[in-house]
Formats: C-alpha cells, structure tokens, sequence
C-alpha cells in the first residue's frame, strides 16, 4: 500500500486554478481516510463515470488513505490515470515509475492486429507532444495516414512524468 507523505499539486492551469482545455489539475495530500472531490465541467454527465475512474486508478496503484481534488475541464480517461498516477508517484513514498513490465506483457489479444498494419502505405506523420491531451483527442481530423504520440523532444522536461508512459494508452488511441 502507498502511503501518501506530502501534499502536491500537477497540472497546467490557464488561469486562476482553471485547467487548461481537456485538462485537468490534480491535487494529493495526506489523510486518516479517503476522501475524493471532483469539480469538473462535464459532472453533470459523467459524475459516476468519473468516481469510478478515479477509485479504480487509485485502486490499481494500491494508494492507501489520502484526499484527492481533482479540477477537470472535459480531460480523457487517460489523461486523468496519467496525471493521477504522476500526482501519487511524486506525493508518495514508493516510486510506481520503477515497477518492471515485463516485455509482451502489454500487448494483449486486442491488439494482436497491428502487425497486420506494419506493410500499410505511410504518406504523412503527424508528430503530437504526448503531454498535451487536447491536440490527440482531435488528431483524426488532421487524416494523416499514421500519428506518433512523442515523449521525448516535444514534452517540456517538467511534463515528462504527466505524459502516459504506458503504450497500451497510446494503442487504445488508435
């Protein structure tokens, strides 16, 4: 069990402690008992969806008593598990960054079909910064022929840890 040691707070907010366009701001700090609090703009619709997005998250990287606050602005599912996951990681004592993955281990039976794809005609790539939610939840529009997430040159050194680093993230994309 993770036991959250310090208080912090990630995201980028664009003014006065309001995430930027299909982001969220995530803050976590130390408590005797769980406690999760979500402002979103899309509540409303998506208020048991959300819950259970953030108890699962929380869940899967086994995060013991804490108070979560989460200011969100439309973000995708993978954006929330990323930014959670970032948030725990720097506010706990554990490194959740370090747990091995063993290779193939992240390719599953729905994603068989993509060495299929590996002859298909490539004309165009369109490179996106894998921190920025907003530009891959409209990158279809662009109709490259293929989309490369990167988490290298494009991601400012003080993103990196709030980009998905996992692939099947970037797999579900497609």
């Amino acid at each position: 069990m993770r036991k959250i040691i310090k208080e912090i707070s990630i995201g980028r907010q664009s003014i006065k402690d309001k995430p930027e366009k299909s982001d969220l701001l995530v803050h976590v700090k130390p408590s005797d008992k769980m406690n999760i609090e979500i402002k979103s703009s899309v509540l409303r619709l998506f208020k048991t969806t959300l819950y259970k997005l953030v108890e699962d998250t929380l869940k899967e990287y086994q995060v013991g008593p804490c108070t979560i606050i989460i200011n969100d602005d439309g973000a995708l599912d993978f954006a929330i598990k990323a930014r959670i996951r970032t948030a725990v990681n720097l506010a706990s004592e554990q490194d959740i960054f370090k747990e091995n993955i063993k290779e193939g281990e992240i390719l599953k039976e729905e994603t068989k079909y993509i060495k299929s794809l590996k002859n298909r005609l490539r004309r165009s790539r369109l490179y996106l910064p894998g921190n920025n939610p907003y530009l891959m939840q409209n990158s279809y529009l662009f109709g490259a022929d293929s989309l490369i997430f990167d988490l290298e040159d494009s991601v400012a050194i003080s993103e990196k840890m709030s980009a998905p680093k996992d692939k099947a993230t970037f797999l579900k994309l497609a």
